[in-house]
């Protein structure tokens, strides 16, 4: 896949970064032009206790743009700035829900994109327009994962432990939007349908 470098937009990217207000607030204002709120609010009926499933989903967003790779980190080092409530299991368990429908959160936030991209005049562009799929390794290691088989790496031509991730996207000419995607594993001998 082709990679376009920009030095500017890293530098940029890296000036947000190390100011956490200037990070907050533009975390927020992003946030507020997505409706993300809004979106994650419909999954706010999963839970009658405690914080609302809206500002977890929110809180678990958010990670990333702070450094923090997973929940263990968010409560070993916390966030600076932020205050957030709830034991650790009230993330894991979120994230683990299988009445979150991710993949409508991701068309949701796409069709917004696009939706956005289409009202602002300076970044419409008239290049060629694309669908694209991709499939791309997800290795793992350890004794006992769930519905883990060994793919082959068509790269590499190597097989590995793991899953393929599917993605389709939309290519507007200047941006890559996710719209959809899928987890599979390779068929073997027993072949057991990956849900």
């Amino acid at each position: 896949m082709q990679r376009i470098k920009s030095t500017k937009k890293v530098t940029e990217l890296e000036d947000i970064a190390s100011n956490p207000d200037f990070l907050t607030s533009s975390l927020t204002e992003v946030m507020d032009k997505f409706n993300i709120s809004k979106y994650f609010s419909l999954f706010d009926f999963l839970k009658s206790k405690g914080l609302a499933v809206s500002s977890l989903l929110g809180i678990l967003l958010i990670l990333p743009f702070y450094g923090v790779a997973n929940i263990y980190s968010l409560y070993k080092c916390g966030i600076n700035g932020l205050e957030f409530d709830g034991k650790k299991d009230v993330y894991y368990d979120i994230k683990n829900n299988e009445n979150i429908k991710w993949r409508e959160l991701l068309m949701l936030h796409a069709k917004r994109f696009i939706y956005l991209i289409s009202r602002n005049i300076n970044l419409q562009t008239n290049s060629i327009t694309a669908l694209i799929f991709d499939d791309t390794l997800l290795e793992k290691t350890g004794k006992k994962i769930e519905k883990v088989s060994i793919v082959n790496d068509h790269v590499s031509g190597r097989f590995i432990l793991g899953y393929k991730l599917l993605v389709c996207g939309f290519w507007d000419g200047a941006s890559f939007i996710p719209l959809d995607f899928s987890i599979h594993r390779e068929k073997g001998k027993k072949q057991e349908a990956l849900i």
